[in-house]
């Protein structure tokens, strides 16, 4: 059933009022603010009157309406909670104490979310652009949709109903993504971490792999030739892939910088990239040769071995978590030695062996990564619903 709600100016159900307080310099005082986009009133930190600039301030109480003037227009506002009763705003912050037998505080509470009240904001604040602040002699002309108290409750519970519908919504995707990740991680544990049915290859063994192939394979190649680039920043560690990569000269790279090739494994021994699974095989690269950040490791494999079963291994995140333990420096720049990855023995079945494994990784990583896109895209209809919501709210239409 639609109604239609009636405005009404801030002045005829609040006031604005100034519970002056001094400042005593050994006094403590809690300061709060509001955030953005009507996320409501939250604590900001516990000053010394001595460590505030000011000598005075003004207290809020629960249930108070506060705006902040400089970022009305962004939906910084909101109603006091009753743990942060009794701290204290700057000027910048009108108080304005609601009349309860008019107006739900929660009901406040939502609409500062809409779009409509930021507009409203926007149009009452004055000054230079980027600059602009909300006119104190303008906020009680501010108008607001208020219906009788009742309806105000009516309204709350029912937007409070399907935001939880959209939020159960929310957490059952996001269980079925991290179930089906907990799966795969599962199977690569039982694959490279607990096997004992293939013979154990060190990654430093010759005979199956390379690492951090020396540049001097290079010797003979035209300076002017195109190469790619890999910062850390063009690995992407949710899908472990080279998202995109810059075009060098070799010139510009050769120096100063890691060498790989068409199929060549890089592996992050940096923290935190390291743990966050910055893990990629170089695939169609520029001529066949890349260079990259410094902290890579770089495995080739040999006839051997499949470039993917080097490259799951280091997707595990059970195997980082053993690198990571192994990791040496200061905090900040710890790394995972070269020395670590030449004595690690990793399981290595025969190669139709490998290719029957990987091709089954393949199809689970796939699925799993179809299951994030649907969440993303499922998350950014969600997100879409919650305004929608709002807006017909306090249209009357809910």
């Amino acid at each position: 059933m639609e109604i239609e709600i009636p405005f009404f100016p801030l002045k005829e159900f609040g006031r604005i009022v100034k519970r002056e307080i001094r400042l005593e310099p050994t006094g403590k005082y809690k300061t709060v603010g509001c955030k953005l986009y009507g996320l409501g009133v939250y604590e900001r930190e516990t000053k010394g009157g001595s460590d505030i600039q000011a000598n005075r301030m003004f207290s809020i109480e629960e249930n108070d309406f506060l705006i902040n003037r400089i970022w009305a227009q962004k939906g910084s506002a909101g109603i006091v909670p009753p743990e942060l009763e009794g701290s204290v705003v700057t000027n910048d912050f009108p108080v304005i104490e609601l009349d309860l037998t008019r107006v739900y505080p929660p009901y406040i509470s939502w609409y500062v979310k809409t779009r409509k009240f930021w507009e409203t904001c926007r149009k009452h604040s004055h000054g230079t652009s980027g600059r602009e602040r909300l006119s104190p002699k303008e906020l009680p002309n501010i108008e607001i949709p208020l219906p009788d108290i009742e309806e105000q409750k009516r309204i709350d519970a029912r937007i409070e109903s399907l935001i939880a519908r959209i939020e159960e919504a929310r957490r059952l995707r996001t269980e079925v993504v991290e179930e089906a990740e907990n799966l795969l991680e599962l199977f690569l544990r039982r694959i490279f971490l607990n096997n004992n049915q293939y013979d154990l290859v060190k990654l430093g063994d010759k005979d199956y792999f390379e690492l951090n192939p020396s540049k001097s394979e290079l010797s003979g190649l035209d300076d002017d030739i195109d190469v790619s680039f890999v910062p850390m920043t063009c690995v992407d560690p949710e899908l472990g892939k080279i998202k995109n990569f810059g075009i060098r000269k070799l010139f510009e790279v050769r120096k100063g910088y890691t060498y790989f090739k068409e199929g060549d494994v890089l592996f992050a021994k940096i923290t935190p990239c390291m743990e966050n699974g910055n893990v990629a095989i170089a695939q169609n690269i520029t001529n066949g040769i890349g260079f990259g950040t410094t902290e890579f490791h770089v495995v080739r494999v040999l006839e051997k071995v499949l470039p993917k079963w080097v490259y799951y291994l280091f997707r595990t995140k059970g195997f980082r978590d053993i690198a990571k333990g192994n990791m040496t420096g200061t905090a900040g720049q710890r790394r995972v030695p070269k020395s670590f990855l030449e004595q690690y023995e990793i399981p290595l079945p025969l190669l139709p062996e490998q290719r029957r494994i990987v091709a089954y990784l393949d199809s689970f990583q796939a699925k799993v990564d179809e299951l994030k896109r649907l969440q993303a895209e499922t998350e950014k209809e969600l997100e879409e619903l919650v305004p929608s919501i709002l807006d017909k709210a306090f249209k009357g239409e809910l």
